[in-house]
């Protein structure tokens, strides 16, 4: 696919399972284990996609009551097809009940070992092992961050000056230089390097959202969960206000979403402000909103609305937009 396509090798053998436990148990239970395998494969998928491991996954469904489901036609198309065809596949392990009953199973078991081998070589490059397994052997992959890598982690605490971090998980790299060029020609006009130094570069790439904050803030890996049990953590903000910054979140969504809110100040950022404080500062009676399936604050009315926060040169600010 051209945007994503998750290893579904244990899809392959579980379907091949459920097919021949069809054969010898009632109807309504090959139905019921053939929705079980879809389910299965479905979170699988999921995760895949959005490099969530399936622990984190699992603890996510509770803010699906933010998705928007209705506002994607894709989503919807993608579940209409899965519906469709979760019940032609259904109305044929009960329609031909008894020629599945009868055929051999060799054919069968040989066809899905040479399916699962494709899968296998088709999405399981080396190159993207860090990708597809990152979240589960994030052990395995060095660790690199963007403030890591420019030494800004240990500098922003000593110079003394303003720092304004936007983090904008899951953006990527393009693979080829003319797309990645869209992006960096950009950052690299006369009017901005006149005035700052533009780097870049790329680094290791593991677990989606919150794992682009923790990589970030706190230069290891991690998610949400990994910052919810103490109240304070040594990350860069907590460094930075006890340097004498004053250390301050923007956020586009929601801060009940990953329980932002809660985990924020233990890493320290002394003030936070979200979609709910945002839109009611007085700033602009008609904010904009962007995004689809979660739709919080357009990237400018954050920006306009971070103004009147700032405190002067002892402000370090910091806005995860993922």
């Amino acid at each position: 696919m051209t945007f994503a396509c998750p290893n579904r090798s244990g899809a392959v053998l579980l379907y091949l399972l459920v097919a021949i436990a069809s054969r010898k148990v009632p109807g309504w239970l090959a139905v019921a284990l053939l929705v079980l395998a879809v389910c299965i494969d479905t979170f699988m998928v999921i995760a895949g996609i959005f490099d969530l491991a399936p622990s984190l996954l699992l603890e996510s469904i509770r803010y699906a009551v933010a998705f928007d489901f209705f506002s994607s036609t894709a989503y919807l198309v993608a579940v209409g097809v899965l519906v469709a065809s979760t019940a032609a596949t259904a109305w044929m392990l009960i329609h031909f009940r008894k020629q599945m009953q009868m055929a051999r199973l060799l054919p069968a078991i040989l066809t899905t070992v040479a399916i699962f081998a494709v899968d296998v070589s088709v999405n399981m490059p080396t190159k993207n092992f860090e990708g597809l397994f990152g979240s589960l052997y994030s052990s395995r992959v060095p660790f690199t961050s963007a403030m890591e890598e420019i030494g800004l982690e240990q500098s922003a605490v000593a110079d003394g000056h303003n720092l304004l971090m936007v983090v904008v998980e899951g953006m990527g790299a393009f693979e080829t230089p003319e797309h990645q060029a869209l992006l960096t020609n950009l950052l690299e006009t006369r009017e901005l390097k006149s005035r700052y130094t533009v780097t870049s570069g790329t680094s290791s790439y593991v677990g989606s959202t919150t794992g682009a904050e923790s990589r970030e803030l706190c230069v290891t890996w991690g998610d949400f969960r990994d910052y919810l049990g103490k109240p304070h953590y040594d990350c860069l903000p907590a460094r930075m206000a006890k340097a004498g910054y004053e250390t301050t979140a923007l956020h586009a969504f929601t801060g009940n979403f990953f329980q932002r809110n809660a985990w924020y100040p233990h890493v320290g950022f002394q003030h936070q402000h979200f979609l709910e404080d945002l839109v009611t500062d007085g700033t602009d009676p008609n904010p904009s909103f962007c995004g689809l399936t979660f739709r919080g604050l357009c990237d400018g009315d954050v920006v306009q609305r971070s103004a009147p926060i700032s405190t002067g040169r002892t402000a370090s600010h910091a806005l995860p937009t993922g």
